[in-house]
């Protein structure tokens, strides 16, 4: 099903086109407004280049199937912040603890008092200086029934250096979003996702594999390359119920120049817009870090 085209989103030659899978739920506007989506993607998006089209389909990366993974280090700092974000209620599991290195930083408004450390304002926004990642304070999400609220609630920094941060989200208190840079040159994408996937286990009751929205971005611009990014990751886990009321946790994973670029997200399964929100967050800050990182490359030093 075929939303629409949206032209000027992120610049005045930027389009996107949203396209439903067949398979994919039915995002009809009382989920969420079409208008919402392309405030949100203009929001999210780096003001400096353009990108070119978004389609949306449903997928279960095969790579996320892997159970004998050990998790990460870097996975199970990630997995307890993405876990443990208050939501109304408490989504970490077997009382795993943040690392001790991770910093956060709240957020009550990206416009006011001074930016957490590597980070720089953009109207309404904070915006991460050496990878690009974009990260809006907050939106509005119009419903049928009410307004929903994402609100940006910490900024978390997973390293000495700051080259492996998120933006932490929670909507209105049923579901969580996290966003994240980290600058991880020698790992693989298929090491980081069986990693993630070994720490998502341990910090969730996995019950079994669900399909997910992936937005794909192809980065179109009159100074960079018009070849398609490299394929996105992308999977969720039904982790049973809470309060009743049955949940998911889906992850999206990229590589561009060095940045492993992340979203986890935790929401109800009838919470499609939940899902879209989180896509579309993940899929303009991927053509966000690989804009940024095509004109001003991160420096050498070692990984995080």
């Amino acid at each position: 099903m075929k939303f629409r085209s949206i032209a000027a989103v992120i610049a005045t030659c930027a389009t996107i086109a949203f396209a439903a899978a067949a398979s994919a739920p039915n995002p009809a506007s009382s989920e969420m407004e079409l208008q919402d989506l392309e405030a949100l993607a203009r929001s999210a998006a780096a003001s400096e280049d353009s990108v070119g089209a978004f389609s949306t389909r449903t997928q279960f990366s095969p790579v996320f199937s892997a159970a004998d993974a050990k998790p990460a280090e870097e996975s199970l700092s990630h997995e307890a912040r993405a876990s443990d974000l208050w939501t109304g209620r408490r989504f970490l599991a077997h009382g795993r603890a943040i690392d001790a290195r991770a910093r956060d930083t709240r957020v009550e408004r990206a416009s006011s008092g001074s930016p957490p450390a590597s980070w720089s304002r953009l109207g309404d926004k904070l915006a991460h200086r050496e990878s690009g990642l974009e990260c809006p304070a907050s939106f509005t999400l119009r419903g049928k029934d009410k307004d929903r609220i994402l609100a940006l609630h910490t900024v978390t920094a997973y390293d000495s250096r700051n080259r492996d941060v998120s933006c932490n989200y929670v909507i209105d208190g049923d579901a969580a979003v996290t966003i994240y840079a980290s600058y991880y040159p020698d790992m693989t994408l298929e090491d980081h996702a069986a990693g993630a996937v070994a720490a998502i286990r341990q910090n969730f009751d996995v019950r079994g594999e669900l399909p997910v929205t992936l937005i794909e971005v192809d980065s179109r611009t009159k100074t960079v390359s018009t070849d398609p990014l490299p394929a996105a990751l992308s999977g969720a886990f039904d982790i049973g119920e809470i309060n009743g009321v049955p949940y998911k946790t889906a992850i999206w994973l990229a590589k561009t120049h060095g940045w492993h670029v992340k979203a986890r997200a935790t929401y109800a399964q009838s919470d499609f817009a939940s899902e879209i929100v989180a896509a579309v967050l993940f899929g303009v800050n991927y053509v966000n870090i690989d804009m940024k990182n095509r004109k001003e490359p991160t420096g050498a030093g070692p990984e995080v």
